[in-house]
């Protein structure tokens, strides 16, 4: 185990307390020394980035669901591109709905109700592309993937539908896999 990466990130102040449940040895690691090892080996810099965006996620998120004493290792989301490949098709429709509604616009010689037979649609169709896509963010902001010192969660929950979390104890877990797409290599 190791802590403060947060506040050596930051060069703010700690941002959380760790106690010991039984005796510890520790290792003390100053800022200099740490800095020389950041500069040999890169890498480390980043996954301490990846910690402290997971702590802050943490902190942010009421995660009811939790033991008393458990505690979580790591937090992650659905990486962003995810969310702009789920927004294609809402965007596209917005587009389409935007179009219709600007041609019905200048067909009608200005008025907006002139050309009602493409400026109607065009309205609902751009309303419900926009009413789409912000369901679409609002439920990409609500599944978590999460990491405990007991076991691995994966939370979902579909806005105004249901919520659903899949769980594993650690102990059951035999191997990892990773799925992504193109676009997800890219970044």
């Amino acid at each position: 185990e190791f802590f403060g990466e947060e506040s050596y990130l930051s060069k703010k102040g700690r941002t959380a307390t760790a106690t010991a449940g039984g005796e510890t040895h520790l290792l003390v690691l100053k800022k200099e020394k740490l800095d020389q090892v950041i500069q040999e080996y890169p890498e480390i810099k980043v996954d301490f980035a990846a910690l402290a965006r997971s702590y802050q996620l943490a902190r942010r998120k009421d995660f009811s669901w939790l033991i008393p004493g458990e505690i979580i290792h790591m937090v992650a989301k659905k990486h962003f591109f995810v969310l702009l490949k789920s927004l294609v098709l809402s965007a596209i429709l917005g587009i389409v709905g935007s179009i219709a509604l600007v041609i019905g616009f200048i067909n009608s010689g200005g008025t907006i109700f002139g050309n009602l037979l493409l400026t109607v649609p065009g309205a609902i169709v751009t309303s419900i592309s926009i009413l789409w896509a912000v369901w679409v963010w609002v439920d990409w902001g609500n599944d978590f993937y999460v990491v405990t010192d007991k076991r691995a969660v994966w939370q979902e929950k579909i806005v105004l539908m249901y919520e659903s979390r899949h769980e594993a104890p650690l102990d059951a877990v035999l191997s990892v896999n990773l799925r992504s797409d193109f676009i997800q290599r890219l970044w």
